[in-house]
């Protein structure tokens, strides 16, 4: 009997800790499923954000995985490359895509035009390991940076940028650069500027004629002084002031005064010096090669001094005739006879 009854203890026993070993799991499983649920919620509020701020980014982005699936692409991809096919959905083959992009024209590289050529090259930018990076057209005629990066997982994420105001803004630049250039060549005179920091800003051909630089020694962003000890060094400033130091003619042109001189170089040859400041600091010069000029004025000078002198015994002689005639007359007066020369008053 008492063997009985404790076999039944024991039952009740073990009954109520395998309850109470029950009852503490679910409160844990409970515990844990409740932390579960705030977490996915946490995390679909993430994914909603995250879904939300590229929607909303200014350029397209889309996500693809290590077998050329499209896994994710916002609005605006549709937007700059266009979807006539309707392939541009999750799981859609990148390789279906980027065909229609290519057969659209709109898809650049260095094989532009021709399709099979730029499926290939675009398909191996999302199985190289490096990053790349194109310029494609939109639909509209824009254009759009675009710059592909392999993510650690394999992925590759790519961000398309509008930078149709930009390429058109360098576009109409290159253009009055262009414009410039063609002006500054047609020109008869040199010209050279520096900016604020005395640096060498442009230049044209006639500039390098009449100061006969070294081609290595012009290019954009060289030092106004180094052109200066150029100078010093072949002996252009000897005619000038022989105590001219370097330090002095940086200096000089550092006020970025208004000036305008001449000076003959070391060759023979005569240049005139115009220029004054650029705004924002800087300054420009014209110069002019004044060689044929000057040596047509001290030929002048030459012909007026020895018509001067001509003209001085011209004189001369003349009012000599004067003083004869009036003497020839006076003595044929003296002896009675008709003077024979007129002599006007």
């Amino acid at each position: 009997m008492q063997l009985a009854n404790l076999g039944l203890i024991a039952g009740l026993i073990g009954t109520a800790i395998i309850s109470l070993f029950l009852s503490v799991l679910l409160r844990q499983n409970r515990t844990v499923m409740r932390r579960v649920e705030e977490a996915t919620q946490q995390l679909g509020l993430k994914e909603s954000q995250l879904r939300m701020a590229l929607e909303n980014m200014p350029g397209a982005m889309w996500l693809v995985d290590k077998d050329l699936r499209l896994v994710f692409a916002n609005d605006q991809y549709k937007e700059i490359y266009g979807d006539p096919g309707g392939l541009v959905v999750p799981g859609a083959s990148m390789v279906d895509v980027v065909r229609q992009e290519a057969e659209l024209g709109i898809l650049g590289g260095s094989s532009e035009g021709d399709v099979s050529a730029i499926v290939e090259e675009r398909v191996a930018s999302y199985k190289s390991p490096a990053s790349s990076a194109f310029e494609d057209r939109k639909q509209d005629g824009g254009y759009v940076q675009l710059k592909r990066n392999p993510t650690a997982d394999g992925h590759v994420i790519s961000v398309a940028t509008d930078v149709s105001e930009s390429k058109k803004a360098e576009q109409e630049l290159a253009e009055r650069t262009n414009l410039l250039q063609a002006v500054l060549g047609a020109m008869t005179q040199g010209i050279v500027a520096f900016n604020k920091d005395l640096k060498l800003v442009t230049w044209n051909r006639r500039f390098l004629e009449i100061r006969d630089y070294p081609p290595e020694l012009i290019k954009v962003g060289a030092p106004f002084e180094d052109l200066m000890r150029h100078d010093m060094e072949r002996g252009e400033f000897e005619d000038d002031d022989p105590e001219l130091g370097l330090q002095e003619l940086v200096s000089r042109a550092r006020r970025f005064e208004d000036h305008a001189f001449e000076r003959q170089r070391p060759n023979g040859a005569c240049i005139e010096v115009r220029g004054g400041p650029i705004p924002g600091g800087g300054f420009v010069s014209t110069y002019n090669d004044i060689t044929e000029r000057k040596r047509a004025e001290t030929e002048l000078r030459g012909k007026m001094d020895e018509l001067e002198k001509f003209s001085e015994v011209a004189v001369g002689r003349e009012l000599r005739m004067i003083q004869l005639k009036e003497e020839i007359n006076s003595l044929l007066k003296q002896l009675g006879r008709k003077p024979v020369h007129e002599i006007a008053e």
